[in-house]
């Protein structure tokens, strides 16, 4: 557990974070990642997952929010910093 104040909780991501996630992502969110990527909101969380050196999701009784830092390379110099809520 990273952060818990009895309402909102921090903790390590897990696979059923993303399937609960992909159907109550934000509509903004779901607009960037197709045009970025051309990405479903479970592709984008599960290759966040997937791909992330770490993984947290924030949670209010439910995930709200999954955020991570991921490289494309185990051992790289460059990393990307993303977030979906």
């Amino acid at each position: 557990m990273y952060y818990d104040d009895g309402e909102v909780r921090v903790r390590e991501s897990v696979e059923k974070d993303a399937i609960e996630m992909a159907g109550l992502m934000r509509r903004s969110d779901i607009d960037e990642i197709w045009a970025s990527n051309h990405l479903t909101p479970l592709e984008a969380l599960t290759k966040g997952l997937d791909n992330s050196v770490f993984c947290l999701t924030v949670e209010n009784g439910r995930p709200i929010a999954m955020f991570g830092v991921a490289s494309e390379y185990l051992i790289a110099s460059k990393a990307v910093v993303w977030l979906l809520g």
